[in-house]
Order: C-alpha cells, then structure tokens, then sequence
C-alpha cells in the first residue's frame, strides 16, 4: 500500500510534507489545512516568525519547481 504524499507549494518550489507534517512545531493540523495548496502567504505571512534553519528545511523538503502557466 502506497502512502498519499503531502504537497503543498511555497514560492512555486514543491514541497513534499510527508515524512514532516507529523513532526511540524505548530502541530500538523495546522499544515494539513495547506496540503495540495500553495502556503506561500501562510508560511511568510504576519502571524508567523518562521526562522532561516525552517527556511532551509523548505530547500530541503522542495522535490520541484512549479513553472509558471502565464504568458511573459
């Protein structure tokens, strides 16, 4: 049986949550509500204070870059 992988977007990088989502400091609830969504605005909005080593840990989880459908 293969497990449902949990993606979420930040910054158009692809970041598989997965293996994470259980251990995440806020509680998983909380990064369950942006599972297949893009949680740019929540993970650099006001209400959090997300520090560089989270920052990096982003680089880390990225499997991806999500390119751009509009035309430039």
């Amino acid at each position: 049986i293969q497990q449902s992988r949990c993606l979420t977007i930040i910054q158009n990088k692809i970041i598989d949550l997965t293996h994470f989502i259980e251990d995440h400091p806020g509680g998983s609830k909380l990064l369950k509500i942006y599972v297949g969504k893009n949680a740019t605005q929540g993970f650099f909005g006001p209400l959090n204070n997300h520090t560089k080593t989270a920052q990096m840990l982003v680089d880390k989880l990225a499997i991806g870059i999500l390119k751009s459908t509009k035309s430039e």
